[in-house]
Protein backbone atom coordinates (compact mmCIF):
# COMPACT_ATOMS: atom_id res chain seq x y z
CA UNK A 1 0.00 0.00 0.00
CA UNK A 2 1.07 3.45 -0.62
CA UNK A 3 0.33 7.06 0.10
CA UNK A 4 -0.05 9.01 -3.01
CA UNK A 5 0.44 12.62 -1.41
CA UNK A 6 4.22 12.16 -1.73
CA UNK A 7 6.74 13.92 -3.50
CA UNK A 8 4.24 15.06 -6.04
CA UNK A 9 0.58 16.08 -6.07
CA UNK A 10 -0.86 16.71 -9.56
CA UNK A 11 -3.11 13.74 -9.47
CA UNK A 12 -4.07 14.40 -5.93
CA UNK A 13 -4.60 18.15 -6.58
CA UNK A 14 -6.39 18.59 -9.83
CA UNK A 15 -7.67 14.69 -10.27
CA UNK A 16 -8.87 14.29 -6.56
CA UNK A 17 -11.50 12.97 -7.22
CA UNK A 18 -12.67 14.40 -3.77
CA UNK A 19 -15.63 12.67 -1.86
CA UNK A 20 -15.64 14.98 1.53
CA UNK A 21 -13.61 14.76 4.77
CA UNK A 22 -14.56 14.84 8.37
CA UNK A 23 -16.12 17.44 10.13
CA UNK A 24 -18.29 20.62 8.45
CA UNK A 25 -21.38 20.42 6.91
CA UNK A 26 -23.92 22.41 4.07
CA UNK A 27 -26.94 24.87 5.68
CA UNK A 28 -30.33 23.11 4.38
CA UNK A 29 -30.09 25.32 1.79
CA UNK A 30 -27.10 25.07 -0.11
CA UNK A 31 -26.41 22.17 -2.14
CA UNK A 32 -23.89 19.61 -0.76
CA UNK A 33 -21.75 18.18 -3.58
CA UNK A 34 -19.40 16.48 -1.01
CA UNK A 35 -21.22 13.59 0.49
CA UNK A 36 -19.32 12.77 4.00
CA UNK A 37 -20.16 9.42 5.79
CA UNK A 38 -17.87 6.85 6.09
CA UNK A 39 -18.26 4.07 4.01
CA UNK A 40 -19.33 5.91 0.91
CA UNK A 41 -17.94 4.73 -2.14
CA UNK A 42 -17.73 5.39 -5.98
CA UNK A 43 -16.37 3.18 -8.88
CA UNK A 44 -15.15 4.96 -11.57
CA UNK A 45 -14.15 4.35 -15.56
CA UNK A 46 -10.54 5.63 -15.85
CA UNK A 47 -9.39 6.48 -19.06
CA UNK A 48 -5.71 7.31 -19.88
CA UNK A 49 -3.01 8.06 -22.72
CA UNK A 50 0.73 8.17 -23.05
CA UNK A 51 2.90 8.05 -21.71
CA UNK A 52 1.41 4.58 -21.95
CA UNK A 53 -0.36 2.92 -24.37
CA UNK A 54 -4.42 4.42 -24.14
CA UNK A 55 -5.73 2.13 -21.68
CA UNK A 56 -9.26 2.26 -19.75
CA UNK A 57 -9.99 0.75 -16.23
CA UNK A 58 -11.74 0.72 -13.22
CA UNK A 59 -11.04 2.04 -9.89
CA UNK A 60 -12.35 2.29 -6.61
CA UNK A 61 -12.97 5.32 -4.37
CA UNK A 62 -13.89 4.94 -0.50
CA UNK A 63 -14.21 6.91 2.90
CA UNK A 64 -12.59 5.67 5.88
CA UNK A 65 -11.45 6.78 9.59
CA UNK A 66 -12.06 9.21 11.35
CA UNK A 67 -8.38 9.23 12.37
CA UNK A 68 -6.28 11.93 14.50
CA UNK A 69 -3.65 13.61 12.25
CA UNK A 70 -1.49 16.55 13.58
CA UNK A 71 -4.71 16.74 16.52
CA UNK A 72 -7.64 16.68 13.94
CA UNK A 73 -10.09 13.99 12.92
CA UNK A 74 -9.52 13.62 9.04
CA UNK A 75 -10.91 10.78 7.05
CA UNK A 76 -8.81 7.84 4.94
CA UNK A 77 -9.12 8.66 1.04
CA UNK A 78 -8.75 5.08 0.24
CA UNK A 79 -8.38 4.34 -3.61
CA UNK A 80 -7.89 1.03 -5.53
CA UNK A 81 -7.40 0.18 -8.99
CA UNK A 82 -9.73 -2.73 -9.88
CA UNK A 83 -8.32 -3.56 -13.58
CA UNK A 84 -4.69 -5.02 -14.92
CA UNK A 85 -2.75 -4.71 -11.57
CA UNK A 86 -3.05 -4.51 -7.98
CA UNK A 87 -2.38 -1.25 -6.59
CA UNK A 88 -3.78 0.33 -3.23
CA UNK A 89 -3.45 4.16 -2.68
CA UNK A 90 -4.35 6.25 0.35
CA UNK A 91 -4.41 9.78 1.55
CA UNK A 92 -5.96 11.86 4.36
CA UNK A 93 -8.67 14.41 3.61
CA UNK A 94 -10.66 16.88 5.96
CA UNK A 95 -13.75 19.10 5.53
CA UNK A 96 -14.69 22.18 7.91
CA UNK A 97 -17.59 24.54 7.01
CA UNK A 98 -15.47 26.53 4.88
CA UNK A 99 -12.72 24.27 2.99
CA UNK A 100 -11.93 20.91 2.17
CA UNK A 101 -8.32 20.23 2.91
CA UNK A 102 -5.36 17.35 1.57
CA UNK A 103 -4.45 16.71 5.50
CA UNK A 104 -0.28 15.55 5.86
CA UNK A 105 1.51 13.60 8.73
CA UNK A 106 4.82 13.67 9.63
CA UNK A 107 5.43 10.36 7.84
CA UNK A 108 4.56 12.18 4.09
CA UNK A 109 7.78 13.99 4.80
CA UNK A 110 8.93 17.80 3.53
CA UNK A 111 7.10 19.47 1.41
CA UNK A 112 3.83 18.27 2.75
CA UNK A 113 4.26 16.59 5.52
CA UNK A 114 5.66 19.82 7.00
CA UNK A 115 2.69 22.34 5.48
CA UNK A 116 0.44 19.66 7.85
CA UNK A 117 -2.59 20.94 5.15
CA UNK A 118 -3.17 22.17 1.78
CA UNK A 119 -6.65 23.74 0.96
CA UNK A 120 -8.38 22.00 -2.08
CA UNK A 121 -11.85 23.90 -2.55
CA UNK A 122 -13.29 26.66 -0.62
CA UNK A 123 -16.50 25.56 0.56
CA UNK A 124 -19.66 25.99 -0.30
CA UNK A 125 -19.25 25.44 -3.94
CA UNK A 126 -20.40 28.61 -5.25
CA UNK A 127 -20.69 29.48 -9.33
CA UNK A 128 -18.58 32.16 -9.99
CA UNK A 129 -16.01 31.97 -7.63
CA UNK A 130 -12.64 32.48 -8.91
CA UNK A 131 -9.20 32.36 -6.01
CA UNK A 132 -5.66 30.05 -5.71
CA UNK A 133 -6.28 27.37 -3.16
CA UNK A 134 -2.59 27.88 -2.36
CA UNK A 135 0.41 29.33 -3.67
CA UNK A 136 3.85 28.26 -1.65
CA UNK A 137 7.60 28.97 -2.85
CA UNK A 138 11.01 27.94 -1.89
CA UNK A 139 9.56 24.92 0.21
CA UNK A 140 12.27 22.13 1.31
CA UNK A 141 12.76 19.10 -0.79
CA UNK A 142 13.93 16.71 1.89
CA UNK A 143 16.68 15.75 -0.49
CA UNK A 144 19.71 16.72 -2.27
CA UNK A 145 19.29 15.31 -5.94
CA UNK A 146 22.14 17.33 -7.76
CA UNK A 147 25.02 16.12 -4.79
CA UNK A 148 25.82 19.71 -3.89
CA UNK A 149 24.71 19.34 0.06
CA UNK A 150 22.32 21.57 -0.10
CA UNK A 151 18.52 20.09 -0.36
CA UNK A 152 16.22 21.32 -3.47
CA UNK A 153 13.44 23.51 -3.54
CA UNK A 154 9.75 23.09 -4.63
CA UNK A 155 7.04 25.68 -5.38
CA UNK A 156 3.01 24.37 -5.78
CA UNK A 157 0.25 26.20 -6.82
CA UNK A 158 -3.46 25.47 -7.40
CA UNK A 159 -6.22 27.96 -8.77
CA UNK A 160 -9.78 26.88 -8.70
CA UNK A 161 -12.55 28.43 -11.09
CA UNK A 162 -16.26 27.29 -10.68
CA UNK A 163 -18.62 27.67 -13.06
CA UNK A 164 -22.14 26.72 -14.05
CA UNK A 165 -24.26 23.55 -13.57
CA UNK A 166 -24.43 21.24 -17.05
CA UNK A 167 -25.40 18.55 -18.51
CA UNK A 168 -23.02 15.74 -17.80
CA UNK A 169 -23.36 11.82 -18.85
CA UNK A 170 -21.42 9.32 -17.54
CA UNK A 171 -22.01 5.41 -17.28
CA UNK A 172 -23.82 5.41 -13.84
CA UNK A 173 -26.31 7.92 -15.53
CA UNK A 174 -27.24 11.34 -17.18
CA UNK A 175 -26.79 14.45 -14.74
CA UNK A 176 -28.55 18.06 -15.59
CA UNK A 177 -27.43 19.72 -12.62
CA UNK A 178 -23.48 19.32 -12.94
CA UNK A 179 -21.27 21.86 -11.31
CA UNK A 180 -18.39 22.77 -13.55
CA UNK A 181 -14.79 23.40 -11.47
CA UNK A 182 -11.59 23.85 -13.45
CA UNK A 183 -8.18 23.69 -11.43
CA UNK A 184 -4.72 24.69 -12.88
CA UNK A 185 -1.97 22.60 -10.74
CA UNK A 186 1.85 23.75 -10.83
CA UNK A 187 4.94 22.12 -9.30
CA UNK A 188 8.15 23.32 -9.63
CA UNK A 189 11.79 21.34 -8.44
CA UNK A 190 14.52 24.08 -8.29
CA UNK A 191 17.72 22.53 -8.14
CA UNK A 192 20.38 24.38 -5.99
CA UNK A 193 23.15 23.72 -8.13
CA UNK A 194 21.27 25.17 -10.96
CA UNK A 195 20.43 24.20 -14.39
CA UNK A 196 16.81 23.91 -15.85
CA UNK A 197 14.12 23.37 -13.22
CA UNK A 198 11.43 20.40 -13.53
CA UNK A 199 8.17 22.14 -14.20
CA UNK A 200 4.52 19.84 -14.14
CA UNK A 201 1.11 21.84 -15.42
CA UNK A 202 -1.78 20.00 -14.73
CA UNK A 203 -4.96 20.91 -16.06
CA UNK A 204 -8.69 19.59 -14.98
CA UNK A 205 -12.46 19.79 -15.76
CA UNK A 206 -14.35 18.27 -12.34
CA UNK A 207 -18.25 18.09 -12.60
CA UNK A 208 -19.77 17.44 -9.04
CA UNK A 209 -23.66 16.57 -8.45
CA UNK A 210 -25.31 17.34 -5.34
CA UNK A 211 -25.64 14.50 -2.47
CA UNK A 212 -23.31 12.28 -5.42
CA UNK A 213 -19.94 14.18 -5.26
CA UNK A 214 -17.70 13.93 -8.34
CA UNK A 215 -19.12 12.32 -11.07
CA UNK A 216 -16.30 13.62 -14.01
CA UNK A 217 -13.33 14.53 -14.40
CA UNK A 218 -10.61 14.97 -17.78
CA UNK A 219 -7.32 16.42 -16.82
CA UNK A 220 -4.12 16.53 -18.95
CA UNK A 221 -0.72 17.17 -17.31
CA UNK A 222 2.67 18.52 -19.19
CA UNK A 223 6.19 18.18 -17.69
CA UNK A 224 9.53 19.16 -18.72
CA UNK A 225 12.46 16.87 -19.07
CA UNK A 226 13.67 15.75 -15.53
CA UNK A 227 17.55 15.37 -14.69
CA UNK A 228 18.61 12.51 -12.59
CA UNK A 229 21.46 13.45 -11.15
CA UNK A 230 22.86 9.84 -10.45
CA UNK A 231 22.52 8.56 -13.77
CA UNK A 232 23.55 11.15 -15.70
CA UNK A 233 20.24 10.37 -18.02
CA UNK A 234 17.48 12.46 -18.24
CA UNK A 235 13.67 11.83 -18.82
CA UNK A 236 12.43 13.60 -21.79
CA UNK A 237 9.59 15.61 -21.56
CA UNK A 238 5.93 15.14 -22.34
CA UNK A 239 2.29 14.66 -21.57
CA UNK A 240 -0.30 12.81 -20.65
CA UNK A 241 -3.99 12.65 -19.95
CA UNK A 242 -6.91 11.10 -17.48
CA UNK A 243 -10.30 11.06 -17.58
CA UNK A 244 -12.41 9.67 -14.93
CA UNK A 245 -16.52 8.87 -15.39
CA UNK A 246 -18.38 7.52 -12.57
CA UNK A 247 -19.63 4.04 -13.06
CA UNK A 248 -21.57 3.19 -9.24
CA UNK A 249 -21.76 4.56 -6.14
CA UNK A 250 -23.44 3.50 -2.49
CA UNK A 251 -24.01 6.97 -0.85
CA UNK A 252 -25.64 7.37 2.63
CA UNK A 253 -27.65 3.97 2.20
CA UNK A 254 -27.82 4.85 -1.51
CA UNK A 255 -26.34 2.49 -3.99
CA UNK A 256 -26.31 1.39 -7.64
CA UNK A 257 -25.97 -2.02 -6.80
CA UNK A 258 -27.07 -3.81 -4.35
CA UNK A 259 -26.47 -7.87 -5.69
CA UNK A 260 -24.39 -9.99 -4.03
CA UNK A 261 -21.12 -11.13 -5.64
CA UNK A 262 -21.36 -14.82 -6.74
CA UNK A 263 -18.05 -16.98 -7.18
CA UNK A 264 -16.84 -18.35 -10.40
CA UNK A 265 -13.80 -20.68 -10.83
CA UNK A 266 -11.59 -21.38 -8.27
CA UNK A 267 -7.81 -21.98 -8.93
CA UNK A 268 -6.24 -24.93 -8.31
CA UNK A 269 -9.69 -26.14 -9.34
CA UNK A 270 -11.54 -27.99 -6.16
CA UNK A 271 -10.67 -31.86 -5.26
CA UNK A 272 -8.05 -31.08 -8.17
CA UNK A 273 -4.49 -32.47 -7.46
CA UNK A 274 -1.91 -30.13 -8.75
CA UNK A 275 2.20 -28.98 -8.43
CA UNK A 276 3.98 -26.18 -8.34
CA UNK A 277 1.28 -23.71 -6.31
CA UNK A 278 2.47 -20.32 -5.65
CA UNK A 279 -0.55 -18.88 -5.38
CA UNK A 280 -4.76 -19.89 -4.42
CA UNK A 281 -7.57 -17.74 -5.89
CA UNK A 282 -10.73 -17.28 -6.67
CA UNK A 283 -13.24 -15.77 -9.17
CA UNK A 284 -16.22 -14.02 -8.93
CA UNK A 285 -19.12 -12.20 -10.78
CA UNK A 286 -17.86 -8.46 -10.29
CA UNK A 287 -14.98 -6.37 -9.12
CA UNK A 288 -14.45 -7.13 -5.61
CA UNK A 289 -13.36 -4.76 -2.93
CA UNK A 290 -9.29 -5.18 -2.45
CA UNK A 291 -9.52 -3.91 0.75
CA UNK A 292 -11.76 -6.16 2.34
CA UNK A 293 -9.18 -9.40 0.96
CA UNK A 294 -7.58 -9.83 4.03
CA UNK A 295 -6.12 -12.83 6.39
CA UNK A 296 -9.30 -12.96 8.13
CA UNK A 297 -11.65 -13.15 5.10
CA UNK A 298 -9.31 -15.19 2.67
CA UNK A 299 -7.91 -18.41 4.07
CA UNK A 300 -6.25 -21.46 2.74
CA UNK A 301 -4.95 -23.82 5.55
CA UNK A 302 -3.01 -26.94 5.27
CA UNK A 303 -3.80 -30.50 6.46
CA UNK A 304 -2.84 -29.48 9.59
CA UNK A 305 -5.79 -26.89 9.61
CA UNK A 306 -2.90 -24.07 10.39
CA UNK A 307 -3.38 -21.05 8.10
CA UNK A 308 -0.62 -20.37 5.39
CA UNK A 309 0.77 -16.66 5.52
CA UNK A 310 1.18 -15.38 2.03
CA UNK A 311 0.31 -11.76 0.29
CA UNK A 312 -3.10 -10.79 -0.64
CA UNK A 313 -4.84 -8.80 -3.65
CA UNK A 314 -7.90 -8.31 -5.62
CA UNK A 315 -8.29 -7.24 -9.25
CA UNK A 316 -9.89 -8.28 -12.58
CA UNK A 317 -12.77 -9.73 -10.68
CA UNK A 318 -10.46 -11.99 -8.87
CA UNK A 319 -8.98 -12.43 -5.26
CA UNK A 320 -5.61 -14.11 -4.51
CA UNK A 321 -3.15 -15.43 -2.19
CA UNK A 322 0.24 -15.37 -3.46
CA UNK A 323 2.88 -17.34 -1.63
CA UNK A 324 6.91 -16.58 -1.88
CA UNK A 325 7.24 -20.32 -2.54
CA UNK A 326 5.40 -23.45 -3.99
CA UNK A 327 3.04 -25.07 -1.54
CA UNK A 328 4.98 -28.77 0.06
CA UNK A 329 3.20 -31.82 -0.64
CA UNK A 330 0.09 -32.32 0.75
CA UNK A 331 -4.16 -31.33 0.99
CA UNK A 332 -5.22 -27.75 1.61
CA UNK A 333 -8.42 -26.38 2.05
CA UNK A 334 -9.35 -22.25 0.91
CA UNK A 335 -11.92 -20.70 2.57
CA UNK A 336 -13.13 -17.25 1.69
CA UNK A 337 -15.83 -15.08 3.55
CA UNK A 338 -16.84 -11.40 4.45
CA UNK A 339 -15.39 -10.48 1.08
CA UNK A 340 -17.58 -7.44 -0.85
CA UNK A 341 -17.60 -6.33 -4.47
CA UNK A 342 -16.47 -2.74 -4.96
CA UNK A 343 -19.74 -1.51 -3.66
CA UNK A 344 -19.52 -3.62 -0.42
CA UNK A 345 -22.39 -5.73 -1.24
CA UNK A 346 -20.81 -9.22 1.01
CA UNK A 347 -20.61 -12.36 -0.51
CA UNK A 348 -23.92 -14.39 -0.01
CA UNK A 349 -22.37 -17.14 1.87
CA UNK A 350 -18.84 -18.67 2.89
CA UNK A 351 -17.47 -20.70 0.31
CA UNK A 352 -14.44 -23.12 0.86
CA UNK A 353 -12.75 -26.25 -1.26
CA UNK A 354 -10.25 -28.23 -1.19
CA UNK A 355 -7.13 -29.34 -3.08
CA UNK A 356 -3.88 -31.58 -3.15
CA UNK A 357 -0.22 -30.44 -3.91
CA UNK A 358 1.95 -33.65 -5.09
Amino acid sequence: MKRTLQHLLPLMAALSLTACGGGGSASSDTPDYLPMSVGNRWTYQVTTTSPLPAQTRQELRMLDGPVPINGSPALIWRGASLSYFPALMWSYTAKTASELQNVFDANDGPPFGNLGKLTQLRLPLRSGDHYLAYDYSGLDLGTDQDGDGINETVAIRLSVDVGGAEAVQVPAGNFTNALKVSTQYRYILTYSAGGAPWVVNTTADEWYVPGLGQIKTTSSTSYSALVNYSSGVSSPAGSSSRDYALTGYKIDGHSTDTTAPTVTQPTPASNSTTSNVVEVSLGFSEDMDPYSVTAQTFTVLDASQHPVSGSFYAVDKRASLSFSQSLPPGTYTARVNDVTDALGNPLATPYSWTFNVN
